[in-house]
């Protein structure tokens, strides 16, 4: 049993820090168990699996971490000395080039592990993204974006070679050493309705802008007829509540996905307007889970900060769920507005009961916000120790691509980028996890393009 477990040595500075980084690339990415040797007198990193031992250098935490600098790390493109088209020269950072290996042992350029810290414990986007107006990092501004790294899977690339250079490129398939590659969709269910919680003074206003701004006045009779028949209690015909279509399309392609769900009252102007216990949301809540489809919570704007809040809504959607003889637990979350902080989200997530959650990513750019595209334990900054909470990398939001105010592509355009990520994981191996807005789902072009990624 022993010979199936990796070895690594290291030395004591930072050890909590390491193993973090350890969890991750040996438990989280190839599913084996590892044995830690601390060495006073380590220099760098021992990996060895069987027969087979490679090198890395310790230089973040050696030379950047414990003197706490804050100078932009330069990138460069790195031989890895591994036999393969797609893998044998990357780009990397934290390079240790004064060093030089005499012993035979094959040694990594760079500090993957170093590396690895440095994105997905979240240090790079703490010290160098800027924030935007609702405290989340701006992805246009992260290090890697201005790196031109935040297109491709980086971290996980080098993981990969490090598999490699252990195990052999027949074991380099998604499915055995490496994670096996799949779609998650999910849906934030934002607005479930257009009409249900209008008030007579927003009808007014879109009924207005319709005759006097869009010079639509047949659009403006369809509108008012929609509102009262959903106020009326025809809800079917309201244009969001598409779930009969998103459910049978998902059917369609043998695909399951995770519909979070808002349960806390609004107490932001940011906040969505609808309340989980009308029976219009109870439809919607039993509907998705009799199709075998999980129901996450969307923790509300203030949460972020905010525990008690936060768990007032887990136990609030456990609640309703239940009395709809739903008894699967809540452990699944993704935050409105995806607002994420580093040092404190993943702790309170945790505290509250969630065990996986969805929001890794940035509103303003699609890519790996965390050079991975698996779920990985997060990292807690008050603790310095890998927690049990899973992550999981939003790779694509719809608004991302295609809001004129992040990317602003054409829907063309996007359909291209979801097909380069598809590719690109298709081939590495991971977790594809989209999320699009139910909302976002009316205009015919847009459904089109959802279809196309659930046919990849």
């Amino acid at each position: 049993m022993t010979d199936h477990i990796v070895k690594i040595t290291s030395s004591p500075d930072c050890i909590s820090e390491k193993q973090f980084v350890f969890d991750v690339m040996i438990r989280d990415f190839l599913k084996l168990d590892y044995a830690l040797e601390i060495l006073d007198e380590a220099d760098g990193y021992s990996i060895t699996f069987e027969e087979k031992q490679i090198l890395i250098p310790d230089v973040f935490f050696d030379q950047i971490y414990k003197k706490d600098h804050k100078l932009l790390p330069e990138v460069e493109a790195y031989q890895t000395g591994y036999d393969n088209a797609s893998l044998d020269k990357l780009p990397g950072w934290f390079a240790n080039k004064q060093r030089t290996n005499d012993s035979g042992i094959r040694t990594l350029p760079v500090d993957v592990i170093g590396m690895a810290f440095f994105l997905m414990s979240g240090y790079a986007d703490i010290h160098f993204a800027e924030k935007d107006t609702h405290q989340r990092r701006i992805g246009s501004t992260s290090f890697i974006a201005k790196k031109n790294l935040i297109d491709r899977p980086i971290i996980q690339e080098w993981f990969t070679v490090l598999a490699g250079h252990l195990f052999g490129d027949e074991e380099l398939k998604p499915g055995k050493k490496l994670p096996a590659y799949l779609k998650h969709i999910s849906h934030d269910v934002d607005q479930p309705f257009e009409y249900l919680n209008y008030s007579k003074i927003r009808l007014i206003k879109r009924l207005a802008g319709d005759v006097l701004v869009r010079k639509k006045p047949k659009k403006a009779k369809k509108r008012y007829q929609l509102y009262k028949k959903v106020k009326d209690g025809n809800y079917r015909v309201d244009p969001y509540n598409n779930f009969n279509e998103i459910v049978r399309l998902l059917e369609k392609h043998d695909l399951k996905s995770t519909f979070f769900f808002i349960s806390g009252k609004p107490k932001s102007e940011y906040d969505a307007i609808y309340d989980i216990e009308h029976p219009a949301i109870s439809d919607i809540l039993k509907q998705v889970h009799t199709a075998g489809h999980e129901i996450g919570l969307h923790p509300s704007y203030k949460t972020r900060h905010n525990p008690d809040l936060l768990r007032k809504e887990v136990q609030k959607l456990q609640k309703v769920c239940k009395s709809l003889g739903i008894n699967t637990p809540v452990e699944t979350s993704r935050k409105h507005y995806l607002r994420w902080d580093w040092r404190h989200t993943p702790r309170i997530l945790q505290k509250t009961g969630i065990k996986h959650d969805y929001t890794l990513g940035y509103a303003d750019r699609t890519g790996y916000r965390a050079g991975v595209a698996f779920p990985f334990r997060a990292f807690d900054w008050e603790s310095k120790k890998s927690l049990a909470i899973k992550l999981h990398p939003l790779i694509v939001m719809e608004a991302s691509l295609l809001a004129n105010k992040y990317m602003g592509h054409t829907v063309k355009e996007a359909g291209q980028k979801i097909v380069f990520y598809h590719n690109q994981l298709n081939r590495l191996g991971g977790e594809f996890v989209l999320l699009w807005h139910n909302h976002e789902l009316i205009e015919p072009e847009k459904l089109t393009l959802f279809k196309k990624f659930l046919s990849l």
